[in-house]
């Protein structure tokens, strides 16, 4: 069986994407539900944003100095996250079979999604087919709208600006404004 590669030609998941962190033993002691409920008790309004981080760490993200607001969702713990990033309320991050990268002095907007499985097209019976994974990778110093959605193999360079409800399905380029369904360069940035 050929190798499975998104349209740019990176890789599906790959094992070692799989093993990420070293919060691997901890979730495979926890299991996937007792992942799921300590981090949604990591991301809980009542609890501070330094000890938000250390449960977090606990569970296996990286996660540098960030800010962070409650009710985030981790799929699982493939996430790094940059210093000086802003991680706003509500975002998911779908990192179970393929990382998310943050990288630094990054600004999420509320309602982003992290997206990084998919399926392939399957046959007539069942279109669902195979289901596949791709890592998401956001360079340094970008800005990432509300509800921005950033599908499967996404690489953004750095200093881009997404503007509110663009959906991202393929790689942009630095220093520049983009925006709309496929998002889509509108305008250089310094």
């Amino acid at each position: 069986m050929s190798e499975l590669k998104d349209d740019t030609g990176r890789s599906a998941a790959s094992a070692e994407e799989r093993s990420f962190g070293p919060g691997v033993a901890w979730r495979a002691r926890l299991g996937s539900a007792g992942f799921r409920m300590a981090s949604s008790v990591a991301t809980s309004e009542v609890v501070p944003g330094a000890l938000r981080r250390r449960m977090h760490r606990l569970l296996g993200l990286q996660i540098g100095e960030v800010g962070m607001r409650s009710g985030s969702r981790f799929t699982g713990n493939k996430v790094k996250i940059g210093d000086g990033s802003w991680i706003h309320r509500d975002v998911l991050f779908d990192a179970r079979t393929a990382s998310v990268t943050v990288g630094r002095n990054v600004a999420v907007g509320p309602g982003t999604m992290f997206i990084t499985s998919t399926h392939l097209i399957g046959e007539a019976g069942r279109r669902a087919g195979q289901p596949v994974a791709f890592p998401i990778d956001v360079g340094d110093g970008c800005w990432i709208g509300a509800r921005v959605l950033i599908l499967p193999g996404v690489w953004r360079r750095r200093r881009l600006v997404l503007a509110a409800g663009s959906v991202v399905r393929s790689d942009c380029e630095p220093n520049g404004l983009y925006a709309g369904i496929p998002a889509r360069r509108v305008r250089d940035l310094q």
